[in-house]
């Protein structure tokens, strides 16, 4: 007879569509109970679920022989289990040191860089981690403590990408009482007796108290974290369309922001602080609030945010970035000239590839031009030139002195300055729009308008097509 315990685990499975049949699945093993359990719990519903298993344990390089002890308990009991697994090392303190992170911010983020790693190599689908109910209730005080918002208070998400958490319906009290009645042995983390990490103090004290007043207060945390992850969700879905209408790359319109139902603003503006982070880890609405905040404030007021996050308040918008931003890296690492102005500038390929920096790529290529205008791109980063109208070659660069655009096709033009000025371009940011120039005569404010004297007419020939990549602080193109 199947334990109880399986066919809820099953249906939860199922309920967040967490494996599809056919799927590999790399199952997370510590040693501990909690992984421990979810090994043979997957084992024993692999033939119901249609999936297989391989399983990878890291070796932290903490705890001495006591992390070895767990690595070879880990490999003894896959080989028991008849399940293939990987075992990989790490230096959890020698990347803590180099990063300038905690330990154990360190270590987790070498866990889940080895849970890629050996997924790929395993060609798995879905990566299995063992947390439970007492996690997230762990995770949501946590989180209530330090301040936080909706999503915050939703806990751990039962799928996030290809990493799944079967055992969230489960409390670590019925997992051991599992393991004892079964006769399965578990390994046991010393350090996770250290009280003078939040977690664990909260694990040690707070959440015992709780149930002193509730025995049911972890499942009724889990209950309010899953209402509150359907909240969020409908959240999404109202402001979608709002979040496009607001925002406009890296800033959110501050009349527009105003104009919204207060709850759907700071719900925008926090996703758009991870969108630009990558990362809402220490995220809490005191900052959600404070970007909020800069939509009735003076042009030219900045508030500082985690992960090197900066807000700007700008003419008509918030701006959110990184600093340093990507733009400041311009000519760094590149084969570059430099004018008598002092300006840095990067001679375009053409045709070819030419990296400005770290921060930019630019793709050239000529094609023959059959007159089609519905072939000419609508997009910010990808333009049509006529190219026989190009005199000096192309410069990748920032502004000169007697820069100027030309404005209409009568030949009329005005300055960069003032061209600037008009487009409400900050003072403090100016220095930094990347121009490709002929001469002084600029050809294309990257990311904004072209002169009007080197666009494709009837009578053009030749079309210079250039595309720019823009990569963020991680490098990823955007």
């Amino acid at each position: 007879m199947q334990d109880p315990l399986f066919p809820r685990m099953k249906e939860y499975i199922r309920e967040c569509q967490m494996i599809r049949p056919g799927d590999h699945v790399l199952v997370a093993v510590s040693g501990g109970a909690d992984s421990v359990f979810l090994l043979r719990g997957l084992k024993e519903l692999s033939g119901e679920l249609s999936c297989t298993l391989c399983a990878v344990h890291v070796e932290h390089g903490i705890r001495g022989e006591n992390s070895l002890r767990d690595a070879a308990f880990v490999k003894e009991l896959c080989q028991k289990e008849e399940i293939p697994y990987r075992i990989w090392h790490v230096d959890a303190p020698l990347f803590a040191k180099e990063s300038g992170t905690g330990l154990e911010e360190a270590a987790r983020a070498l866990r889940y860089q080895a849970f890629e790693k050996a997924a790929k190599e395993e060609q798995a689908d879905r990566i299995a981690v063992a947390h439970h109910m007492e996690d997230n209730a762990e995770t949501m005080l946590f989180h209530l403590a330090r301040g936080t918002g909706l999503l915050g208070l939703s806990g751990i998400p039962p799928v996030r990408g290809r990493i799944i958490r079967p055992l969230l319906c489960v409390s670590r009290e019925e997992i051991e009482a599992w393991l004892l009645e079964n006769g399965q042995a578990w390994c046991v983390d010393e350090t996770n007796t250290d009280v003078s990490l939040s977690r664990n103090l909260i694990r040690a004290e707070v959440l015992p108290k709780l149930k002193a007043i509730n025995p049911s207060a972890v499942l009724h945390m889990k209950e309010t974290a899953e209402l509150l992850r359907r909240t969020g969700e409908y959240l999404d879905r109202e402001s979608a369309a709002a979040f496009h209408d607001v925002k406009t790359g890296d800033a959110l319109n501050a009349e527009k922001l105003t104009g919204l139902d207060p709850a759907v603003a700071e719900h925008l503006v926090y996703r758009m602080l991870q969108h630009v982070a990558g990362n809402t880890k220490d995220m809490t609405r005191t900052h959600v609030r404070s970007v909020c905040d800069l939509a009735n404030k003076p042009v030219g007021k900045q508030v500082s945010l985690p992960y090197d996050m900066i807000a700007e308040r700008t003419y008509d918008a918030i701006r959110i970035r990184k600093q340093p931003d990507a733009a400041n890296e311009f000519g760094k690492d590149a084969d570059r000239i430099v004018d008598h102005t002092g300006a840095q500038s990067v001679s375009l390929k053409i045709p070819g590839r030419t990296l400005a920096g770290t921060a930019y790529q630019f793709d050239a290529e000529i094609l023959l031009y059959d007159g089609a205008e519905e072939k000419i791109p609508r997009n910010p980063y990808t333009k049509w030139f006529d190219y026989d109208k190009i005199k000096n070659g192309l410069q990748i660069r920032g502004r000169n002195h007697g820069d100027y655009l030309q404005i209409d096709k009568n030949g009329g033009h005005k300055s960069i300055q003032d061209y600037m000025v008009n487009e409400k371009i900050p003072a403090g940011e100016r220095d930094r729009v990347l121009l490709l120039a002929d001469g002084s005569h600029i050809v294309w404010v990257i990311g904004r308008r072209i002169s009007e004297a080197y666009k494709v007419t009837k009578e053009t020939k030749r079309v210079l097509v250039l595309s720019v990549i823009c990569a963020d602080a991680k490098g990823e193109a955007k």
